[in-house]
This record gives C-alpha cells, structure tokens and sequence, in this order.
C-alpha cells in the first residue's frame, strides 16, 4: 500500500489515483500505539503484509466477547480488513465489509463508522476510473471525521482532505491542508500521520517539477516508516523514489529501487501494487536500453492490471507500453497501445460527463413537469369559481321566477343564495390568506439564492440570542463572504456572478442542520446562525463549509470558475452579558481577520463572554 502523487499530466494521473486510492484506510490506524503490539496493531500490520491472511485473523477477533462489546473496535478491525481486500483487488468483498460498516454503524450509534464506509467506497469508486463520484464521496466522508470524530480521527480527516484536493488538482487549498495536518501531528507526536502529511507534500514538490525537495521529502517518510516498524511501506516508497530518480535520468538507481518494491509486493500478494511497481521497472530498463527486458515486464503489468479489474490504471500502462515500444522501433505495438490508451481515457472522463448531464436533464424536466401542473390547478381552480357564480346566479333567477307562485319557494331561493354568496366569501377570504402567506413569504427571502434577506436573518439572530441565554445554552454565528467574487463579475459578467453566488448557496446549504438559518445580507455576504453549537462545532462545520464550495463544480461559458469562501465565526456561552449586535460585531472581526490573512479559511474570534461585550 503506498500514498504516491505524480504529475497531473494525462500520462501520469491514471497511476496517480490507483496508488492513492488506498490511502484513506491506511490511515484510519494512525492513532494506535506502535509501543504495545496489541491484536489490532497486529492486525494492521497482516493487512499491509498479508491480507489474506488479515481477514481470517479479523474474522476470528470480532467474534471474541471482549469485541463484541467494544463498538469503536469492531470499527477499527473491519475498516482493517477493509483495506486488506482493497490490497486483494477484491471489489465485492470490499462492498461486503463497506456495508457491516454501516449496518455498526446504525445498531451502535457509531457515525464515524459510516463515515469510514464511504471512504472504502470512496477508493473502490477511484479504483474503477469513477474519479468524479469517488472524489465527491471521499470528500464529504473526511469532512464528517472532522465534525464527529475524536482528535486522532479529526488530524487523520485533515490530511485525507489534503489527499483528495490533491486528486481533484486543487494544490494550493490542499498544500494548506497537508502543512496543518504535519503542523498538528508534529504537536501530538503523531508520527503515522506525520509520514502521510510529508508524503502528499512530497506530491505537490514533485507535480511542481521541484524533484529535489520531493526526493528529500520521501525520504523521510521512508524513514518515519522504518521507524515505526513498517519495513513493507517503506520498501513500497522505493519505487516513489524510483519514479524521481527516473525523473532526474539516473536509470540505474531507479530499477534497483523499483525492483526492491516489486519483490516486496509480490511477497504480500498485492497485484495492483505489484502492477505499478513493473510499470517503473519497465520505463527503467527502457532508459537503459534494455528494450526486450522492458516490452516483457510491461506486458506482465498490464496483463495483472487487466485481471485485477483496476481500470483507473490501464492508461498510464499503456502510454508506458506506447514508450517502450517506440524506443524499441516497433510502430504497430506503439499505435495499437496509444489507441487503446486513447480509449480508455475517454471512457474514464465521458462516463462521468453523461452521468452528470442526465442527472441535471432529469431535474430540469422535472421542474418543467412541476410548473405544467401548478398552471393547470390554477386553472382548474379558476374555472370552479366561474361554476360556482353561475350556479348562484342561476339559483337567483330561479327563484325570482317562482317568488310571486310560492313564498316557501322564495325562502329556499333566498337560502340557497346567501349559502353560495358564503361560499363564495370563503373562497375569497382563503384565497387572499395565500396570497398574504406568500407576500410574507417574498419580504423574508432573497429572490436570487432562496435564503433569508437581511431583515429576517437579524431578526432570526436576534431571537436565537435571547433564547441562548434565557435556556443556559450556546450559539454560534458564521459570516461568509465570497472569495475574489468581483473579479467573476468583471470577467463573465453579472449574470454568471449571480449564478456563482447560487452555487455558493447551494453548497452552504448542503452542510447545515434544517434548523439552521442561512441568509443573504448583501452583495456576495452570507451568514449562518446555529442554534445548540458550541464554538468548536462551529468552526469544523465553516471548514467543511469552505471545502464544500472549493470543490463545488461551476462553469461558466467561457470555461470552469473556481469557488471560494472566506469565514468569520464567533460564539456565546450561557449567561454571558453582551447583545445581538455585539455578537455581529464580533463574527464581521473575525471574517476580516480571515479575508486579510489569505482567504479560504475560517476564523474564530476568541473567547465568547470577551467578545460579545467588547
């Protein structure tokens, strides 16, 4: 099992996500103790070495009691032999355990182990060349360890979103995740998540073409593995290092290196590892001329990448085979690969493409097909109130005819008509309820986003602060601002601007509570009021506000436009003195503490009693 990031050219991206797509599982270990070699850690360990033998030996300790009635162990050990059948390339048996995942984590109250479930998912979606879907998963599953887990959990969830930014090519946002992950590990003497943190910085060095600060960054990392007692993973960097020394033309080095690794991964059973360790082993032994050597070996690895079903790694095998074959002078191979190579990429991106446009085409003929029905019960209704006064019309000509016969019958008539005039009054009286819902409706909502205008919000604010302290409880308050939003507005004009500001609505909306209020107060400014949230559940929900929006897709016709949000975050304790007023005060100070150091990030104010009476 390895973390390993390349270029993110279309040569090297397919071997990019079939070595990272492990990652998230490696690290759900990070927080057990190396000191003591208890059955778990042992565990750990059999599923980087040999995981065939890690799901007997899981299997034989979730049916001891002591288990049983541990739910946080139960966890550890599936999410275990989780990545022992990734290491398989066992797809179904990888769903199978996903799903005990979940089903502890619905009799156990356990939401971590869902979150967890999503992230075996989440690698089995990249493993198959879904990158979109598998992104999008792995994302929302890192950001909910970040809401829900303990602090080991929460510093794994740092640099897993680190991970996943780097897959979706956003490297300034995840250079600032892996740098707190290292920050935060270096504090608690974490030296599992230390290694992963320095490793996807080692990626960004590398994609930068700077291979000598990504040489020195994996070799530290080999090195907290070896001192952790983790020889297997540090032999599977061997071929990282390889890849760089390939980089750099010393050839001989690197097939020493990638040699290393094969006989490692090959030992543990691990066929799609072993893959991408031939592939280095070939482009090796291409650049030292040994060109039959190398046409053998790739074929080999594309022969284990075609039996292991790992679709997300045949194109950079095959650009690798088109390489080799060409240096050797043999057209047809060369042709044949990059054609198939060709294909294979254009599947991987397209299927993506269409799910995409027939889930918005289903959405929008829906909405059409809403709208069609609206009209005709407006028109219905409308042709039942014409009925209604032609039939009390008709009633009262009626009875004017027979008035002078029978003045029984004129009293019926008269009955009959002020029913129907009462009727009619009913209709009107609730009709114009409607209508006067639906002003109300209009005056406390922004017509463009859907969210509450500035008046309800504050007036909301003002009634969650009251309650706050009248019940002893907390409440937080978030101000959001987009993120360069005049330079969209200057570059694709207002309209796009205003649907950057929908988009940006729609993705806050996504991670709050049906009790939260989320209103627009102007421009590209929002705010978020949470009632019952302390403020550490607060900044964990505007960072996974801030990561939401980043990795939101928005294009414009000229083009993809990138998404940010800046956050300012203040809270207030229970009987803490102060004002709604002061409480805004506090959460704009600290939004323009976070737009002045660099954007894309949240700041808290500080201590609430302090802030709120400032």
């Amino acid at each position: 099992m390895r973390l390993t990031v390349h270029p993110p050219s279309v040569h090297r991206r397919p071997a990019r996500v079939g070595k990272a797509l492990l990652s998230a599982f490696f690290a759900l270990a990070a927080h057990i103790a190396v000191a003591d070699i208890s059955p778990i850690e042992r565990l750990r360990r059999l599923s980087l070495d040999a995981p065939s033998h890690a799901l007997t030996e899981g299997e034989r300790l979730l049916a001891l009691p002591e288990v049983r009635a541990a739910p946080p162990d139960q966890r550890e050990i599936l999410m275990l032999m989780g990545r022992a059948s990734m290491m398989l390339a066992s797809l179904k048996q990888t769903e199978a355990i996903a799903a005990r995942l979940d089903a502890l984590a619905e009799s156990r109250n356990l939401p971590t182990a869902h979150a967890e479930a999503s992230l075996l998912r989440a690698s089995s979606l990249l493993d198959q060349g879904k990158y979109e879907e598998g992104l999008r998963l792995g994302t929302a599953a890192a950001a909910q360890l970040r809401v829900d887990g303990d602090a080991p959990l929460q510093r794994r969830a740092i640099v897993d979103m680190c991970e996943f930014l780097i897959l979706s090519e956003n490297a300034t946002q995840a250079r600032s995740y892996c740098e707190r992950g290292r920050d935060e590990a270096v504090t608690a003497g974490d030296d599992f998540n230390l290694a992963r943190a320095l490793h996807y910085l080692a990626g960004l060095e590398r994609d930068a073409e700077h291979n000598e600060q990504a040489l020195a960054l994996t070799s530290q990392t080999r090195a907290l593995f070896e001192k952790l007692g983790m020889p297997s993973m540090a032999a599977s960097l061997d071929d990282e290092i390889a890849s760089l020394h390939l980089a750099e033309g010393n050839a001989a080095e690197a097939l020493r290196l990638a040699q290393n690794a094969l006989a490692f991964e090959r030992a543990a059973g691990r066929q799609a590892h072993a893959a991408l360790s031939m592939i280095t082993t070939a482009q090796a032994q291409s650049q030292l001329g040994r060109h039959d050597e190398a046409r053998r070996t790739i074929a080999d690895a594309l022969r284990r990448i075609r039996s292991a079903h790992a679709a997300a790694l045949l194109p950079s095998a095959l650009l690798t085979q088109m390489d080799i074959a060409d240096a050797a002078g043999d057209r047809d191979t060369a042709f044949a690969a990059a054609k198939e190579a060709l294909l294979r990429l254009e599947e991987q991106t397209s299927r993506e493409s269409r799910r995409s446009m027939v889930e918005l085409e289903a959405k929008y003929a829906n909405l059409e097909k809403q709208r069609l029905i609206d009209t005709l019960e407006h028109e219905n209704h409308v042709k039942e109130l014409a009925l209604s006064r032609a039939e009390a019309d008709a009633e009262r000509k009626a009875a004017a005819l027979e008035r002078e016969r029978l003045t029984l019958w004129l009293m019926a008539a008269v009955a009959v008509g002020l029913f129907a005039s009462v009727l009619l009054l009913f209709t009107l009286l609730r009709t114009q309820r409607e209508q006067s819902r639906r002003l109300r409706h209009l005056s406390e909502t922004d017509p463009l986003t859907g969210a509450a205008n500035r008046r309800e919000f504050l007036r909301e604010l003002g009634e969650v602060y009251e309650r706050a302290l009248k019940n002893g409880r907390d409440a937080s308050l978030l101000l959001i601002d987009a993120d360069h939003f005049k330079a969209i507005n200057d570059r694709h004009g207002h309209q796009v601007g205003d649907q950057a500001l929908l988009a940006i609505a729609t993705a806050i909306r996504g991670t709050i509570r049906d009790g939260d209020m989320l209103g627009r107060l102007g421009g590209e400014e929002f705010g978020v009021v949470l009632a019952d949230a302390d403020h550490r559940r607060a900044r964990n929900l505007a960072e996974a506000m801030i990561l939401a929006v980043c990795t939101a897709t928005f294009t414009a016709p000229a083009g993809p436009v990138p998404l940010g949000i800046s956050v300012g975050v203040a809270s207030i304790r229970p009987h803490a003195p102060g004002s709604p007023e002061a409480w805004f005060s506090a959460a704009d100070r600290a939004l323009y503490a976070a737009k002045h150091s660099g954007r894309g990030r949240a700041v808290c104010e500080g201590d609430l009693p302090e802030v709120v009476s400032a």
